[in-house]
C-alpha cells in the first residue's frame, strides 16, 4: 500500500513538473513582448481595424493592455504576500534561511497549483532537517492556502481587474477543469478580456442610439 501510494505520488509530481516546466516560459515570453509593447499594440490594431473603426479598436486593445498590466501587478502582490508569510512564519518557528526560502516561495506563486506545493516541500524539508517546528509550519501553510485562494486572490484580482471576487473564483475553477495548469493561469485574464470586449461592444451599440436621440431633440423643441 505504501509503495503504491509513493509511486502514485511520484507519478503525479513528475506529470506536474512536466506541465510546470513550460509554464515557466511564460515570463520569458512576456519580457520579449513588453520590449516591443508599442509596436505590438499598433500591429494588433492594424490587424483588427481593417473592417472596423480604428479608434474603437485601438481603445479596446489599449484597455486589454492595461488589464494585463493590472493582472501582473495583482500577481506580484500575491507573490509578495506569500513571501512575507513564509519568511515571517519560518523566522518565528526557527527555520533555517527564512528570507531566502520566503522569497523563493513567493516567486513560485507565479506557477499555479504546483508552485506552492514545491515551496511547501522545500520549506518543510528544511524544517525537518533543522529539527524546527515543521508540523506547525505545515498547518500554517494549509491555512495560508485557504486564505490566499479564497480571500486574497479573489479580492486582489477583482479589485485590479474590476471583477467580482466570486467571478474570479468561478473562473479559476472552470479554468482548472478545462485546461489544467494552463487553464488556471489563463482563466482570469481570458474572462477579463471577454468582459472588456462585451463592454466595448455595448458602448458601440449604444452610441448610434444616443446620437439619434440627441438629433431628434432639437426637432421636437422646434
Amino acid at each position: 500500500m505504501i509503495a503504491d501510494g509513493a509511486g502514485r505520488a511520484a507519478g503525479a509530481v513528475v506529470a506536474a513538473a512536466q506541465e510546470a516546466g513550460w509554464l515557466l516560459m511564460v515570463p520569458v515570453v512576456a519580457v520579449f513582448l513588453l520590449a516591443n509593447r508599442a509596436a505590438l499594440i499598433d500591429g494588433t490594431v492594424d490587424v483588427f481595424a481593417r473592417r472596423r473603426d480604428r479608434a474603437g479598436v485601438k481603445r479596446t486593445v489599449e484597455a486589454i493592455d492595461a488589464m494585463l498590466a493590472q493582472y501582473t501587478r495583482a500577481q506580484l502582490a500575491l507573490a509578495g504576500l506569500s513571501a512575507l508569510f513564509y519568511g515571517g512564519s519560518m523566522a518565528l518557528l526557527g527555520f533555517p534561511y527564512p528570507i531566502g526560502l520566503g522569497i523563493l516561495g513567493g516567486a513560485l506563486e507565479f506557477v499555479p497549483v504546483v508552485g506552492w506545493i514545491v515551496a511547501s516541500a522545500l520549506i518543510l524539508t528544511s524544517g525537518w532537517y533543522a529539527h524546527a517546528h515543521w508540523i506547525w509550519m505545515a498547518a500554517l501553510i494549509v491555512a495560508w492556502r485557504l486564505v490566499q485562494n479564497f480571500v486574497n486572490s479573489p479580492r486582489i484580482m477583482g479589485d485590479r481587474l474590476q471583477m467580482e471576487p466570486i467571478t474570479v473564483i468561478l473562473a479559476l475553477m472552470v479554468g482548472s477543469q478545462i485546461g489544467g495548469l494552463l487553464g488556471v493561469l489563463l482563466s482570469v485574464p481570458v474572462v477579463a478580456v471577454l468582459h472588456i470586449l462585451w463592454r466595448e461592444r455595448a458602448a458601440r451599440q449604444s452610441a448610434p442610439v444616443a446620437l439619434a436621440s440627441s438629433a431628434s431633440a432639437p426637432m421636437s423643441n422646434s
